[in-house]
């Protein structure tokens, strides 16, 4: 029998039925395949839902990893409320509401709740509050410049972790980046769909300002839209701290006599990066910002880095660092989903 017919007495007179979670999630913006792909765990069948003890397995799942409520999910009349995870600030490009970003943001909130599960046994560094003192740390272990995986590797020896998060439900409005804190512990969430390191480097680093800058003392989590030249207090501290991480300079801003094409720019910022110690990709960036030529940058970055993977580098330091065993199976394989790191890692 299918559980889309399994019905479940409730405290009313509504029976709960299956198909009918998975009907208000549609609603919500969840859509049954997502769920069915992503959320629930390979080893699942409907037919586990056959009876109570199912359905309240099914239910748990569903709550767990999607940040829902169970009483909403419990109560067949009720729209899907999701989980208190605490209060956000939005810092988003203007016209995109709360509300856009509703099913994203809990998304991700629980990806990074997940992934500051599975750090629960490593050590909680201080960070220094100057992006100067980082990047010297990092220089000072014989780097040529920043690079998205020395970002990587020292958010993690610092107890901050970071995912890279790529699986939506069709149709849903995602932010660039999110940082959450969990108890005294971080993660950065980046969901900036880019396979060049820069893109992700410059949001990491950005992130990684909100949380030195103890942005986020009022807040559980910063919803972020990052801009490089927003005029936010707070966006603007953010960003100049990445900039001075990344380049030595907090203002710094390469320009040229005239507008270069794709490979002069490749090879500008070759140049450019060897002289000031500064990945070639962030100064095509920093470029492309004051001049804003993306088709230019974007041809430059492709030269730079022809086999570009950022968010496959990203993961990777996710499977390398995070004790899978302090998180739930089910969390665990669902944290896996949304970053598509592979499971045999």
């Amino acid at each position: 029998m299918s559980t889309s017919h399994v019905d479940r007495q409730t405290d009313g007179h509504q029976p709960l039925r299956v198909g009918g979670v998975l009907a208000r999630l549609s609603k919500a913006g969840i859509s049954t395949a997502f769920v069915r792909e992503t959320v629930l765990p390979d080893w699942w069948n409907d037919e586990i839902a056959g009876n109570p003890a199912g359905l309240a397995q099914f239910l748990g799942i569903i709550s767990r990893n999607l940040g829902v409520e169970m009483s909403s999910l419990r109560e067949p009349e009720s729209p899907i409320r999701f989980k208190d995870f605490g209060q956000p600030l939005f810092k988003t490009r203007k016209g995109v509401s709360r509300k856009d970003l509703h099913v994203a943001q809990f998304l991700v909130a629980r990806c990074a709740q997940v992934a500051c599960q599975g750090m629960e046994s490593a050590d909680v560094l201080e960070l220094p509050s100057s992006p100067r003192d980082i990047r010297a740390e990092i220089i000072n272990t014989g780097a040529d410049w920043v690079t998205l995986e020395d970002l990587l590797d020292y958010c993690w020896s610092h107890g901050v972790a970071v995912v890279h998060v790529s699986r939506f439900p069709p149709k849903a409005k995602k932010m660039d980046a999110m940082v959450a804190r969990s108890g005294d512990r971080y993660a950065i969430a980046l969901t900036r769909h880019k396979k060049e390191s820069a893109w992700l480097l410059f949001d990491l680093a950005h992130e990684l300002g909100h949380v030195t800058l103890r942005h986020l003392q009022d807040y559980s989590m910063i919803v972020d839209d990052v801009d490089a030249k927003s005029r936010d207090s707070l966006e603007d501290q953010a960003n100049r701290f990445a900039v001075e991480l990344l380049t030595g300079r907090p203002d710094i801003q390469y320009t040229a006599p005239f507008r270069l094409t794709g490979s002069q720019l490749a090879a500008s910022a070759r140049e450019v990066g060897e002289r000031d110690s500064v990945d070639p990709g962030v100064v095509a960036l920093n470029y492309c910002w004051a001049k804003e030529t993306w088709g230019v940058g974007q041809a430059a970055l492709k030269i730079l880095e022809p086999h570009a993977d950022a968010p496959g580098l990203v993961n990777s330091k996710l499977a390398e660092h995070m004790n899978w065993d302090c998180v739930p199976e089910d969390s665990r394989e669902f944290l896996r989903r949304m970053t598509g790191t592979d499971d045999s890692t």
